[in-house]
């Protein structure tokens, strides 16, 4: 996973800064994200994914059931890493793959993901 701090710096952040984090997200808040740049894959979102996040069991969590997705991580950096490997994932093995190779579910999802984001640069 990358990583902006060292693991003191994670630390001290942790004991410093995640309580009143997980207060803040017991509200449900949505961060907008409008672009994804992963591994080999750049997504611009056609208008900003409103990635609601809620506090759960010592976790930041978000759901997003017409993907059949779940993603938690212990900070907010955690949280954006495991959504964005996702939807490489999902890409990769749903949008890039011809619609004859998937099942009619896979289809719907491909669909649904097209109409969100767009593969740029």
């Amino acid at each position: 996973m990358r990583t902006a701090v060292s693991n003191n710096d994670q630390d001290s952040y942790n004991n410093n800064v995640e309580k009143p984090v997980f207060q803040v997200f017991s509200q449900r808040p949505k961060l907008p994200v409008s672009r994804i740049e992963y591994k080999d894959l750049k997504l611009e979102f056609i208008k900003p994914y409103p990635m609601t996040i809620k506090a759960e069991s010592g976790y930041l969590v978000h759901e997003n059931m017409k993907m059949n997705l779940i993603v938690n991580g212990r900070t907010l950096e955690e949280l954006v890493e495991e959504f964005f490997s996702c939807i490489y994932f999902l890409w990769h093995d749903i949008v890039l793959v011809d619609e004859s190779e998937l099942h009619s579910s896979a289809i719907k999802l491909k669909q649904y993901l097209l109409s969100l984001a767009k593969e740029i640069g």
